[in-house]
């Protein structure tokens, strides 16, 4: 950037200091083209800037951050790990959500490259998270997405590393200004597709390196070493020795010395397959030696396995056991190394994580109380119900404090419809979607003055499919639900049900009405629903319900409780009323679960039942 355009960005947060993030965008903008001179400038003319508007807080830790990025840039980052938790606090604290999104983004990129791949994800998930709605940090959600795709790439799943990186291709598509991103994504997927056999696509992506890489001379000597990399998997060795020479002499004029290790064992690997063992223990060593140099551990494990394999193919068995002993000493040192410094970071870490994850904790658990108090203010009262329905019954237990099953009911032109819902799953996602299904419900019948079961399924089903955009956002998930209309003046009953039933007791005998085999969610292409009519019998009691009484775990062989001993608990209270099948549905389930032997089985899912006579 040039400098007259950081003074003039400078001027504008004298102006509007609550615009002082863009100095971040600019950071994370410079180090993604390897500007790192310009970094600095930014920051030594940020300082009276910041100090000016009374923004000593957002320095101390932008300057940690600046710095974060250099040590991240020269390889240092057990140190970068060190500065960047300490100012995670600071952003945490201060509620710089931007700022905190860009520190979780540097962790991850740190944990990446020490090998912490459970760490590196749950930084970059939570760093999208944090910004996830904020278009002026596309570059940063950008970035984790990419080192997302390329952590797969490392544990080897190369379908799931394909699907992130070329989701960052098509996010970058759409924001201007991305091509050292797209440069280093297509790189990724180039490296994919080879280690995939698939060489047509590397070459392909390679195209698109060519395209992007600019006039920038790091992205010039990242796209030759890759392309010698396509050609030695193409066994086409001599071309892949002129691309990797090229790719050398770049580095060499920038002193990108560590990055000349990759090209020398490149280069020797290439020499070797075309038996060139000369060459090959040449440049092995340059990568040995310079490798040492920069204390490069990796790197000397790497020459040694190399020179090991080279010696041992022309019979020198001396040398290359000396190598391969190398190789097995350093490997165990490094590892021995690498465990004394994860455990003497990991402590500073985790006593800052501790405090950020208490403090988490109680918003967290405070959010959900709160989910739980509006989900609760959307399910009517069981009053309600008698109030219509004298003899009725709800059962409802959720399995966490936020529940996936839901109810709904109410009165048009005299008839009184009930839904009863089981969405995916449990918790908050859950919850997420029975509000939903409420909302659209409530739409249908109550708006609309849509009665009939099957109609309400059908909109149901379409409103879902649009408003989840179940094509394009590979969203899974649904619901099973069923829905009686009660119309008492013409002593009927309509019912419809996605995978869901209607069971009737009647004079001590059980029927079963089940519902179309198809859900609520997924392809919009599907049959219509079936409506089924019941005439009202005075003498029959009515349960609509979700699987989660039925598959409960308990007994005394910890086995599911079963439709079949459902019905027949149901049989057992017929005509005795609903609160007493009430005690007695919430007491056998209770028991089964353990309560009378004081050892109770966890519960296994959310609990609804609706029961009713007429």
């Amino acid at each position: 950037m040039p400098t007259n355009r950081i003074e003039q960005l400078l001027s504008e947060i004298r102006e509007k200091p609550e615009n002082i993030n863009t100095v971040l965008a600019i950071a994370i903008d410079l180090f993604l083209q390897v500007k790192l001179d310009e970094i600095s400038e930014l920051i030594l003319k940020a300082v009276p800037v910041f100090e000016e508007i009374e923004h000593t807080n957002d320095l101390s830790y932008y300057i940690s951050i600046f710095e974060a990025l250099d040590l991240i840039h020269s390889g240092n980052y057990f140190l970068a790990l060190d500065k960047l938790n300490g100012t995670l606090v600071s952003t945490a604290k201060d509620e710089n959500i931007i700022a905190e999104a860009v520190v979780y983004c540097l962790n991850g990129i740190c944990y990446r490259s020490i090998g912490e791949h459970a760490f590196s994800l749950f930084y970059h998930l939570r760093s999208n998270e944090l910004i996830e709605y904020n278009t002026a940090f596309i570059k940063v959600r950008l970035i984790n997405i990419y080192q997302i795709g390329e952590l797969h790439t490392e544990e080897g799943d190369y379908e799931a590393a394909t699907e992130f990186l070329m989701n960052t291709i098509k996010t970058a598509k759409k924001t201007t200004d991305t091509d050292p991103i797209k440069f280093r994504t297509y790189s990724g997927l180039t490296n994919v597709f080879i280690k995939k056999n698939k060489l047509r696509e590397a070459e392909q992506c390679l195209s698109h390196q060519r395209l992007f890489m600019g006039k920038n001379l790091v992205n010039q000597s990242r796209y030759y070493s890759d392309k010698a990399l396509f050609l030695q998997a193409s066994s086409a060795y001599e071309e892949a020795i002129s691309f990797e020479l090229k790719s050398l002499d770049i580095r060499e004029k920038l002193e990108k010395h560590d990055a000349k290790v990759s090209c020398y064992i490149s280069l020797g690997k290439s020499y070797f397959k075309i038996k060139s063992y000369d060459k090959a223990i040449e440049y092995a060593e340059k990568g040995l030696e310079l490798s040492i140099l920069n204390n490069t551990k990796n790197k000397v494990l790497l020459c040694h396995q190399l020179m090991a394999s080279i010696y041992k193919a022309i019979d020198k068995k001396d040398i290359a056991f000396y190598h391969l002993e190398e190789y097995v000493t350093l490997a165990d040192r490094i590892k021995q190394e690498e465990r004394r410094l994860n455990n003497e970071i990991k402590q500073r870490i985790l006593s800052t994580q501790k405090i950020m994850f208490e403090e988490s904790l109680k918003e967290l658990s405070s959010s959900i109380r709160y989910a739980e108090r509006i989900q609760r203010a959307m399910l009517q009262p069981t009053e309600n119900l008698k109030s219509v329905l004298p003899e009725s019954l709800i059962f409802f237990k959720p399995h966490s404090v936020v529940s996936g099953d839901f109810y709904w009911f109410g009165n048009v032109d005299g008839k009184t419809v009930i839904a009863v819902g089981d969405c995916t799953g449990h918790g908050v996602p859950a919850g997420m979607l029975t509000m939903k299904g409420h909302g659209i419900l409530t739409g249908i019948v109550s708006d609309s003055k849509i009665t009939q079961p099957d109609e309400i399924l059908n909109v149901l089903a379409e409103k879902f499919y649009q408003d989840l955009d179940y094509e394009n956002s590979k969203v899974e998930d649904g619901m099973d639900i069923s829905i009686c209309t009660i119309d008492q003046k013409n002593q009927s009953i309509l019912f419809a049900g996605a995978r869901s039933p209607l069971l009737i007791i009647d004079n001590h005998q059980a029927t079963k009405i089940h519902g179309d085999r198809i859900s609520i969610g997924g392809a919009l292409k599907q049959e219509k629903f079936t409506c089924h009519k019941i005439t009202i019998s005075k003498t029959a009691n009515y349960f609509m319900y979700t699987d989660g009484y039925t598959d409960q775990f308990g007994g005394e062989k910890n086995k599911k409780f079963k439709n079949p001993n459902f019905t027949q608990l149901l049989i057992d209270t017929y005509g005795k009323g609903a609160n007493y099948h009430l005690e007695k549905i919430e007491s056998t389930f209770m028991n089964w679960r353990g309560l009378n032997q004081r050892k109770l089985t966890p519960q296994t899912d959310d609990v609804l039942i609706i029961g009713f006579s007429i």
